[in-house]
């Protein structure tokens, strides 16, 4: 009941009722000592907080999740916290999360299951996945997964993918807008605005948006005001800080500006640097209690792992135990018994110093060139990491003495640095984002606490030198 209530407070832009009725609902479920209850309510909850840009307590909604047998057992809830946490890392702007999340979720799902939820899920990956190829300039990859997308949703009924059927009409009216096929844009954006109204469950921002785009491109400068105008109404009420908003408010200066309307293109401008500030303003600190969260999220998630290890060491204890028992029940000569077990001690000892020898050749062997590490950088190589270690023998045991928290792309971020690559030539041989890469080594920084004044390639050549 609850839930429903908060639903409807969320669809119709009721924030703070929204995640009233949210929370009463958790603490119902907790009372019942419902664990699948308890963990859909926390998954809810952390859906609004991240769609409202609470990130630090959508984290901690999500590690609170993790703690639940319920969660670990089904896919369904895991693909809901990885599109969670999508939002949370795309409105921090970490893109490459971002994307990871998303595609994890296509492993996961099925997209030929028979379960509603899960495909709406899966189309949302699918289709945060092909605006992220879209706003990085890859239309071929970007197409790929809206035929996809397509594929999928025009074997569905409209009626029960709402949302998803709307995101469809949208998508290829922007498609077809792009290709300048204005008629067919037209004829998808209507039908979009249209069958959003007649379903009535939200406001039809990105519609009029559309439209405006629509109007904008034709040069119908005084139709893309009045679209554009009734989004930034409907943005304004929802009370909805999303940075993709901000464009609108940038379009409508420039239209203004066309018209003539000189104060009104200024009001617009300001608007739009005013959003942009305040966005910048609760990003920062919005990012350094979210990173907090998800390195706390990493440390449950091997804590998790290091309790596999232990319940895997006492079976193969447990096993081997039962062998040993076996063979003692199998040889009642006990002066018989004890020979054997010398001989297999003295064959064991022979077969180590036999697998200590031959590692210490092939490590020797393993040994490359300054030149050979740099051409497996440029090549961005899978090897590259070994070699390098198998080359500077303590790199990892230093910086993993210094933060036991540094994982392997942050190693190798500290590899490329010590062979004197930039960020952007690391971006551009790991195929990542400059960026990305700049998010990397600030996290590392951090995590190795280095100061501010020291560059990170002399400090990297300082460790290496000192090993």
């Amino acid at each position: 009941m609850y839930t429903l209530k908060s639903v409807n407070a969320d669809n119709n832009y009721r924030k703070r009722e929204a995640l009233e009725f949210a929370e009463k609902a958790l603490k119902a479920s907790i009372k019942k000592l419902d664990n699948k209850m308890i963990v859909q309510s926390y998954i809810f909850k952390a859906d609004l907080y991240a769609r409202y840009g609470y990130h630090k307590e959508s984290f901690e909604c999500i590690n609170k999740t993790l703690t639940y047998d319920y969660y670990n057992e089904n896919k369904y809830s895991q693909a809901r916290i990885k599109l969670i946490k999508s939002i949370n890392y795309s409105k921090l702007g970490l893109d490459s999360l971002y994307l990871k999340e998303n595609k994890e979720i296509l492993a996961l799902l099925n997209p030929n299951s028979e379960v509603n939820n899960e495909i709406k899920i899966l189309l949302r990956a699918i289709s945060r996945i092909e605006d992220y190829y879209e706003k990085h300039q890859n239309k071929k990859v970007s197409e790929s997964y809206f035929k996809m997308y397509e594929n999928i949703i025009k074997r569905k009924k409209p009626d029960v993918f709402v949302a998803e059927y709307s995101n469809y009409l949208g998508n290829k009216g922007q498609r077809l807008l792009e290709k300048k096929i204005y008629d067919s844009a037209l004829f998808y954006f209507r039908k979009d605005l249209d069958f959003v109204t007649k379903k009535g469950e939200t406001a039809p921002y990105y519609q009029m948006k559309n439209l405006g785009d629509y109007h904008y491109t034709i040069k119908d400068h005084r139709k893309a005001l009045e679209h554009y105008e009734k989004a930034i109404k409907m943005m304004e009420n929802a009370e909805d800080k999303n940075s993709e908003y901000s464009d609108v408010y940038k379009r409508v200066s420039e239209l203004y500006g066309i018209i003539g309307k000189k104060d009104k293109e200024v009001a617009y401008l300001k608007k739009y640097t005013s959003f942009l500030d305040t966005i910048a303003k609760e990003r920062k600190p919005a990012l350094e209690n979210a990173i907090l969260e998800i390195v706390k999220q990493k440390e449950f998630e091997h804590q998790n792992t290091k309790n596999k290890i232990w319940i895997y060491l006492a079976l193969f204890i447990f096993i081997l135990t039962g062998l040993f028992l076996y063979l003692k029940n199998l040889h009642q000569n006990k002066n018989k018994l004890q020979e054997e077990f010398d001989f297999q001690i003295s064959e064991k000892e022979n077969m180590l110093q036999e697998i200590r020898i031959k590692s210490k050749e092939n490590q020797e062997k393993i040994k490359i060139s300054i030149n050979d590490l740099v051409e497996m950088a440029k090549q961005n190589d899978l090897a590259f990491l070994v070699n390098f270690e198998n080359t500077f023998s303590e790199f990892r045991k230093k910086i993993t003495d210094i933060s036991p928290e540094i994982n392997n792309s942050e190693l190798e971020i500290l590899a490329f640095t010590y062979l004197g690559f930039s960020s952007k030539e690391i971006a551009r041989y790991t195929h990542k984002s400059l960026r990305t890469i700049q998010n990397k080594k600030y996290i590392i920084r951090k995590k190795l606490t280095i100061e501010g004044h020291i560059f990170l390639n002399i400090w990297v050549k300082e460790v290496i030198l000192n090993s």
